[in-house]
């Protein structure tokens, strides 16, 4: 098993309380001249107010009634918490102390402040942060689910790299969450929201579950699922990985080429194929790094296969992207981020079960890869690619 840790949603993953946030809102709105029904706010909920508010109302009305409303809402949260039962969801202490007892790290990654998740703990009788290394809440992060923050704050605390960490929620908020910090989510029914298992898995999810209780029943496969390869993706692994990428690429930029390069590794971390972009050698635009390394792995592994690590030093386009998914990539690690064409954020998840959604964990060596490009541009002002190159360094 190569997975090192998990990262536990609370509200509608590991207690019922969704249904009390909803009230909790929708009373924190009528109050502000607000009426908007429950139904509309249940697909909002697994955000923080910060992102959940605008969305009902706009960000006009946000910039004068948000704080009100965020204020409303957790004085009625907390009095919905005095009357109403807070239940454990089925297996979710199970789960937890079935991770802890095979030696993972574990924490909880929750977008409620700290009073909001205490009020929970003792509303259930469940000592949640107890049960975990790292409890993380909306003080450790500048913006709530759907942002990445959150997870970020909890793989620092727990001192692991995103492609050792799964994610446990029930929301699309946290599937897009968990895509956008690098990590695999596994979604549960749990939430009460209505929350179809498709929408879940377009959202990123790379398994859905009834409960924790059937992840649990599953646990072995899940974790093989959630991290198939055989090498523990330790920040130092993806750097010896990604400074191979940058060295093809320098190799890329002495043949006369943009300075963008690829490695194509096995699930235990070696290397099978690597690649630069051949556009100006080959006259193809479609000769991206990504597609030669591909291409130059063909036949070296099953068509099965389920954990390569695609390591490239630009983020992925579109194009190189999918390919990545078509290939059952587990995991794409890039460096610089490609903010105009970039393909990670862009994407919709593979239904197709030949295919999957990679963990996508960016911005590794993001400076050297950086400092490539400068060189490359000092080179060559004069070439047709420098303007997406001086683009590229602008925005990135």
């Amino acid at each position: 098993m190569a997975l090192d840790g998990l990262i536990f949603d609370v509200d509608g993953t590991l207690v019922d309380t969704n249904s009390a946030h909803i009230e909790a809102f929708r009373r924190a709105f009528e109050a502000c001249g607000f009426g908007i029904p429950a139904d509309r706010i249940a697909p909002e909920v697994g955000k923080g107010g910060d992102n959940l508010i605008p969305a009902l109302v706009g960000p006009k009305a946000n910039k004068e009634h948000g704080e009100k409303v965020k204020e409303l809402y957790g004085e009625e949260f907390l009095k919905i918490a005095q009357i109403q039962q807070f239940a454990p969801l089925p297996g979710a202490r199970e789960l937890l102390e079935e991770a802890r007892r095979r030696g993972l790290k574990l924490a909880i990654a929750t977008s409620a402040d700290q009073k909001y998740f205490d009020a929970i703990c003792h509303n259930s009788g469940v000592d949640w942060g107890s049960l975990v290394d790292v409890v993380t809440t909306a003080s450790d992060a500048e913006k709530s689910k759907p942002d990445p923050d959150i997870i970020d704050a909890a793989l620092q605390q727990l001192q692991l790299s995103p492609a050792q960490c799964a994610m446990i929620g029930d929301t699309p908020h946290d599937a897009e969450a968990c895509r956008l910090g690098g990590v695999v989510c596994l979604g549960v029914l749990t939430g009460g929201l209505g929350t179809p298992a498709e929408l879940l898995r377009e959202s990123g999810a790379r398994a859905v579950f009834r409960d924790c209780r059937e992840l649990l029943e599953n646990f072995d496969h899940t974790l093989q699922l959630s991290s198939p390869g055989s090498a523990h993706l330790t920040q130092e692994i993806l750097h010896a990985l990604m400074h191979q990428a940058l060295q093809t690429a320098r190799d890329g930029m002495e043949a006369g080429e943009a300075p963008i390069g690829c490695v194509l590794a096995d699930g235990a971390g070696q290397i099978i194929a690597r690649g630069y972009n051949e556009m100006n050698s080959s006259q193809n635009k479609t000769a991206h790094a990504e597609i030669v390394t591909f291409a130059r792995a063909g036949g070296q592994t099953p068509l099965d296969a389920r954990d390569l690590i695609l390591v490239s030093t630009l983020e992925p386009c579109v194009m190189c992207t999918g390919a990545a998914m078509e290939a059952a990539v587990d995991t794409i690690v890039y460096a610089l981020k490609a903010p105009a064409d970039s393909g990670t954020s862009r994407v919709r998840a593979p239904r197709s079960p030949e295919s999957q959604m990679p963990r996508i964990v960016g911005e590794v060596l993001a400076r050297e890869s950086r400092a490539l490009f400068e060189e490359w541009l000092e080179r060559n002002a004069n070439s047709q690619q420098a303007a997406y190159i001086k683009q590229l360094l602008k925005e990135a």
